[in-house]
Parts: structure tokens; sequence; C-alpha cells
């Protein structure tokens, strides 16, 4: 075998072989987990109506005054509303890693490891959430300053499309390369940013292309959930065609409705990632070399 052949054959023996395909293992993480995915999906169900009565009870009363008063009232309410709802998707996407990482599911997974590795995994979590909304909002605030200093003429609008697409994109590049680094913190022996972007590396092209091959199915399932809501909906809230003035029980009518339905496809679209990521992790230390080199 000459050099060049033995390099390529050692190149493809880093690289792990999965027996079947993501969605077949997230189905198998789904029911592996399931008394932890329905507590979410009831808890999460209660923060997307308790938010929704939150802000509409703040607009009605204050008759739809959008004031900088209402909006920081409002934010009172939903900042503490969101952390648990990042909270709880960190303890379901901890018990997904756990399967596929670590051969433990639901509250096996909880309960046998240590409580110091889930702390460390959702505090990882909830700080890369934290830095992608703090940059998503800069950018927003950047676009924002672009339309008041620029206006509404079409150069001004091509460019603030172009400049939002460009940072969206260096948003997302900047995801998939550190986005094992949570799961790191408990299954990787070396638990730094900088293992996690080189990491990211040697799993990026395996991270998007799966989530291409993924997407078309997920966009199925949202169509199908608008298709079987929506008439629902209409039946309950409807008036013979008379439009429906939106008060409360509406909007929570609604808000339960669509948290009931979409919250299955969004808890499985949730483990459907989780399952690519803990793949991702597992190619990319397989790629890399020993962590000594690192040390």
């Amino acid at each position: 075998m000459t050099e060049s052949e033995h390099k390529e054959f050692e190149q493809k023996s880093l690289c792990p072989k999965f027996d079947r395909w993501v969605l077949a293992d997230s189905w198998s993480a789904f029911l592996a987990n399931l008394p932890i995915i329905s507590v979410v999906y009831v808890g999460l169900i209660i923060v997307t109506v308790l938010s929704t009565y939150f802000d509409s009870s703040l607009i009605s009363g204050r008759g739809m005054d959008l004031s900088w008063s209402t909006t920081l009232i409002s934010y009172l309410y939903d900042i503490p509303l969101a952390v648990l709802s990042i909270f709880m998707i960190s303890i379901l996407m901890y018990v997904v890693h756990s399967t596929i990482l670590g051969g433990k599911s639901s509250w096996d997974a909880l309960l046998s490891e240590k409580k110091k590795n889930v702390k460390k995994f959702s505090k990882r979590f909830l700080l890369m959430f934290l830095a992608v909304f703090g940059l998503t909002i800069l950018i927003q605030i950047v676009v924002l300053l672009m339309i008041f200093a620029l206006g509404s003429k079409p150069p001004a609008i091509k460019l603030m499309v172009t400049l939002g697409a460009i940072c969206s994109l260096v948003v997302c590049v900047v995801v998939a390369l550190s986005v094992t680094w949570p799961a790191s913190a408990v299954w990787c022996e070396d638990k730094t940013w900088n293992r996690a972007l080189l990491r990211g590396r040697k799993s990026f092209w395996y991270l998007v292309s799966r989530h291409f091959f993924i997407l078309p199915v997920f966009l199925v399932m949202a169509g199908i959930l608008f298709a079987v809501v929506l008439p629902i909906l209409i039946s309950k809230v409807g008036n013979g065609g008379v439009p429906v003035e939106l008060t409360l029980g509406v909007r929570l009518w609604g808000s339960f409705l669509f948290s009931l339905f979409g919250g299955v496809v969004f808890i499985f679209w949730i483990v459907a990632q989780t399952v690519i990521i803990s793949r991702a992790l597992l190619i990319g230390e397989a790629r890399l070399p020993a962590v000594e080199t690192y040390e």
C-alpha cells in the first residue's frame, strides 16, 4: 500500500459509520425519552399559553398603547418564561445526547448522571443561546438604524437585505462550528471552546448536509399541521364569515391549539437536531488528533 493510499484508508477509518438514518435514530430517541418529552411538552404548552395571557392582558389593558413602558413590562413577563423554556429544551437535549453518546435515556439519564454534568450542559446551552440571541438583536438594531438613515429607496433596501443575509449566514456558520460545545461539557475529555471550534470544522459539512436532508420532512409536517389546525381554529372562533374580535379568550384558544399540535413537531425537530449534533461530535472527535495535542 502506497503512502497516499494508507493516508486515505486511515482518514476513512476515522469517520464513524452510523447504522441508521438520522430520522430513524431520532424516532428511537423520541420513544426512549418519552417520559421526559411528555413533561417538556406539557411545560412548553403552559409557558406558551401564559406568555399569550400576559401579553394579551397587557395590550388589552393599555388599549394597544405600545409605549416603551408597555414593552418593558411585557419583557419582564416574557424573559422568565423564555428562560424556563430554554431550560426545559436543554434538559430534553441532554437526555437525547445521553441516549446517543452515553447509552442512557429518560429519567435514568438524569438520575444516574452527576447533577453537575446536567448543570454544566444547561449552563453552556443557555450561554450559547444568549450569545446568538444577543448577536441577532445587534444585527436587527443595525438594520433598523440603516432604515432610519437611508430611508426606503430601492438601493438602500437592496443594501439592507444583502447585509441582513450576510449577517444571518455568519451567525449560522458560527453556530454550526460551536454547536457541540455544550455536549462536550459531559461527553468529551477536552471541554474547551477551542476544541469545539476545531471539532466543528471537521464536522461542518456533515452537520449542514443532514439539516438539508431532514428539512423537507419537517416542512411537510408543518404543512400538515397548518392544514389540520387552521380549519379547527376557524370553526371554533369563526362567526359566519364575520371577522372575529381577537379577545383574550380567542388568543388563548389559538395559542393552546397551535402549541398542542405544533409542540409535537417542534419537539421532534429538537430531538432530530440533537441526534445530528451528537453524531457531529463523534465525527469531529474521530477526525481530530488526540486531546493531548491541545493541552
